[in-house]
């Protein structure tokens, strides 16, 4: 029974030296909050310090240089209506630069044509007249009317 109450005895002593190695500990972990908390408030006030002594650089500039207004900093706009294309523009324009393609092609295509058929025979012949059969007949008994 003694043997018991020598073990009781020591557990008992194990036990309250773990209980005060715990407040130990709690008593650290509240310190240690404590200092990140302030080294936090002290990081914050050391970059409010660094954007007014930067301020405050800017405006002794701005006052040597006598410079009373600049905007360096404009804020951001939002249109609402999207910036795009005039459709009736753009029509045109593909209506333009599709009739000019074919008359283009056309134009080319005949040119070849004109060119392969010389080539073939190795004649060189004129080329086409514009007039059609009569139309000078035509045009001197209208104007001789």
């Amino acid at each position: 029974a003694e043997a018991f109450r020598g073990q009781a005895r020591e557990l008992a002593a194990l036990h309250a030296e773990a209980v005060a190695r715990l407040r130990q500990l709690n008593d650290s972990e509240a310190r240690l909050v404590a200092l990140a908390s302030r080294v936090e408030r002290l990081r914050t006030d050391h970059a409010d310090y660094a954007k007014a002594l930067e301020q405050a650089r800017i405006d002794r500039a701005l006052a040597e240089e006598q410079i009373s207004n600049v905007n360096v900093f404009q804020p951001p706009t939002f249109v609402s209506k999207p910036v795009g294309s005039q459709r009736r523009l753009v029509a045109f324009l593909g209506l333009v630069l599709a009739t000019l393609s074919a008359l283009g092609i056309a134009w080319g295509s005949a040119l070849l044509d004109h060119h392969r058929s010389s080539s073939v025979t190795g004649t060189t012949t004129p080329a086409p007249s514009t007039d059609r059969p009569g139309l000078r007949s035509q045009l001197a008994a209208t104007m001789a009317r």
